[in-house]
């Protein structure tokens, strides 16, 4: 399935949006992904506070690449949670059935 941008309609980055919500088939999809990787960064890397002594003792190997430990694929997770979040509230607002209103705020961002 194929989606036309018409000139003053879709931008190209809007289209982008779009095109990828078509190949997931619905928000739904975005919003799962968005959740889920939040849930597991949350319940897998999740530490409290602690002292500095108690924090080099939790030091931990690499584990990717021989160079990132589990905080920075904490990092990592958060950083997709996030990128997914944003991507979910940027398709919400260009979907096609959405009412245009003529909002003048709205009109010089566009």
């Amino acid at each position: 399935m194929t989606l036309r941008c018409h000139v003053g309609f879709l931008s190209h980055a809007r289209c982008l949006f779009c095109s990828l919500a078509v190949r997931l088939r619905s928000t739904g999809s975005l919003v799962f992904i968005s959740k889920m990787n939040t849930a597991i960064s949350l319940f897998l890397y999740t530490i409290e506070q602690v002292t500095p002594a108690q924090s080099r003792a939790l030091n931990q190997p690499c584990l990717v690449l021989s160079f990132y430990d589990a905080h920075d694929i904490w990092h990592f997770m958060s950083a997709i949670s996030m990128f997914f979040s944003f991507l979910v509230s940027k398709f919400l607002d260009v979907l096609p059935f959405t009412k245009v209103r003529n909002i003048s705020l709205f009109l010089v961002f566009a």
